[in-house]
């Protein structure tokens, strides 16, 4: 929800792609290893995504959180292939980007009661960085969602959440129906590692080069994953030395004085 406008740079790059004969595009068609060393395409660009962590790491986690085997971990990927929840919502938002609060209204909008745990002091908070903030918070308590602040996971069981306090370590218990986990990610390289360890076959099948790029090598924003593939495309086939300078060093010169 409120998030319909973002489709607009895929629907652009769609659009311009369509235009061109040198592209062609073959959906719903999962490469193996064995289809790139046939294909043997000169360069290779990997844009595999990422998927949501499973064991709480995100941004104040720096560690995995301690989970019940017998806890059944949901997160946005799961909203995403279809799972379906019943009863209150529990959303444990330690990324702070739009994910926690987007799934918060439509969890809503499905009819959830809805809670938002997260460790910083604001919902969603580096929406700051795009002026969206406001907005976000604003909504999401309009539509009665309740909003728990500087409260960190550190344990997991089947209908029990453990929360502590950042800045004093109180340990309090938080009860819940349903635990959605919206924390870090991790970018799906299994299919550049298996063509990584099949270097030796690289010259027969005319591969020259295999990278990876956007959610496949930083799981970040869009704007992050569209400047990645911008970039690669740019550079694929220039030489190292030859490719932008990746930031600007200033030089201090002696400053010239006019004599009067």
């Amino acid at each position: 929800p409120g998030l319909a406008n973002w489709m607009r740079v895929a629907d652009h790059r769609i659009h311009m792609i369509d235009k061109l004969a040198n592209i062609e595009i073959y959906r719903e068609s999962e490469l193996t290893i064995a289809d790139l060393l046939e294909l043997g395409p000169g360069h290779i660009l990997l844009a595999t995504g990422s998927t949501w962590r499973r064991d709480g790491v995100g941004h104040f986690n720096h560690g995995a959180v301690a989970i019940d085997p017998g806890f059944n971990v949901v997160t946005p990927d799961d909203i995403f292939a279809g799972t379906e929840l019943s009863g209150p919502i529990t959303i444990y938002d330690d990324e702070h980007y739009f994910m926690g609060g987007a799934l918060a209204e439509r969890f809503v909008n499905e009819g959830h009661d809805v809670t938002i745990i997260t460790p910083h002091n604001k919902v969603s908070a580096w929406t700051e960085m795009t002026n969206e903030h406001f907005f976000i918070q604003r909504r999401l308590l309009k539509m009665g969602v309740k909003l728990v602040f500087d409260r960190k996971l550190t344990g997991v069981t089947r209908h029990q959440a453990t929360l502590s306090c950042i800045y004093t370590g109180r340990v309090e218990p938080h009860p819940y129906a349903n635990l959605v986990m919206v924390t870090g990610r991790m970018p799906n390289t299994a299919l550049f590692h298996e063509l990584t360890s099949a270097a030796a076959d690289w010259a027969d099948a005319g591969i020259l080069s295999a990278s990876r790029i956007g959610d496949c090598l930083v799981p970040s924003s869009i704007a992050d994953a569209v400047h990645s593939a911008h970039r690669a495309a740019r550079n694929v086939d220039t030489p190292p030395d030859n490719q932008p300078v990746r930031r600007e060093r200033p030089q201090a010169r002696p400053v010239e004085r006019i004599s009067s």
